[in-house]
């Protein structure tokens, strides 16, 4: 569980993006400057909390499990003026609002357990170090990353490196309309070298560990 994994691997439903990125796209260039950015903090970002842990690092939420956030937050009443609460899902209503193809979408496609856009400011990154994700008994969390608004300039990269058992550094670099799996519990860095801020959509899916390792 100390590589990459592709998107016919963790989920193949998540094609629908390529398929509708020009409507995705559009939409959420149309309604940037009016989204929630939170400062990712540890458990923040996705659930809304705004504790400051990687300065240029930010996420704007847009929905995530319901029972997951009560525990993460201990329950949901300072939340209720942001949030809306959909069955099994806690969505933040501004931001869902304004991304309504996106959101569906991805409901559609079974992510389930939360859902953001992460953005890192030109130079920023954050360094080597996993993700502690609460998880559940040979249920490990996948984290997905998906290229929304990445500008393509000659001589300059934002990419993730993953380092696998024996020390051997993986790198990916993000591109509009692609995507980037692992396991957070996998050492990785992110680095933005662009001249722009890079936008990616980020979510976690809960993976059979048993498939997983059988994957090689």
């Amino acid at each position: 569980m100390d590589r990459f994994y592709t998107v016919e691997e963790i989920n193949p439903k998540l094609k629908i993006l390529n398929e509708n990125y020009e409507d995705i796209h559009k939409e959420f260039v149309e309604n940037r400057d009016k989204l929630n950015f939170l400062n990712w903090g540890g458990e923040a970002g996705y659930y809304m909390r705004e504790d400051v842990a990687y300065k240029g690092w930010k996420v704007a939420p847009l929905y995530g499990n319901l029972e997951d956030f009560m525990q993460i937050n201990a329950g949901i009443k300072p939340y209720l003026p942001i949030i809306e609460i959909q069955g099994e899902l806690v969505k933040h209503k501004y931001n869902t609002a304004l991304l309504p193809i996106l959101t569906e979408l991805l409901i559609q496609c079974g992510i389930r357990k939360r859902i953001g856009i992460s953005v890192v400011d030109p130079g920023k990154g954050i360094g080597w170090h996993v993700d502690p994700d609460p998880e559940k008994y040979k249920l490990p969390i996948i984290r997905g990353l998906y290229g929304l608004d990445v500008m393509e300039e000659d001589d300059r990269e934002s990419f993730i490196y993953l380092k696998n058992n024996q020390g051997i550094n993986q790198k990916i670099v993000f591109k509009n309309k692609e995507f980037a799996f692992f396991w957070g519990r996998t050492e990785h860095k992110v680095e933005n070298h662009l001249s722009q801020p890079r936008y990616m959509i980020c979510f976690d899916q809960e993976i059979d560990k048993d498939y997983l390792l059988s994957l090689g």
